[in-house]
This record gives structure tokens, sequence and C-alpha cells, in this order.
């Protein structure tokens, strides 16, 4: 069962400015090893 405290298997960058075109494979390293990672840096 996944929780927040799970490895990141997968993920989406988005730049809602549209200053910034993302595209699938753009990295090989997630931006936080766990979900609960990125909530504690402040991002909901």
């Amino acid at each position: 069962m996944p929780t927040l405290e799970s490895e990141v298997i997968g993920w989406a960058t988005y730049d809602g400015t549209g200053n910034k075109l993302h595209m699938t494979g753009d990295s090989d390293t997630p931006p936080y090893p766990t979900g609960l990672d990125a909530l504690l840096d402040g991002w909901s």
C-alpha cells in the first residue's frame, strides 16, 4: 500500500507560468525521495 513514506517511483513537473516546458524523461532522479520529504519542504 502506498504511503507518504514510500519511495517515489514516478513524478511530474509542471510550471504553471508557462516559462518552462518539461518533458517526460527530463530527470532520472525524483525531486524528493518520498512524498513526506516534499511535504516537510513546504509542498502541499
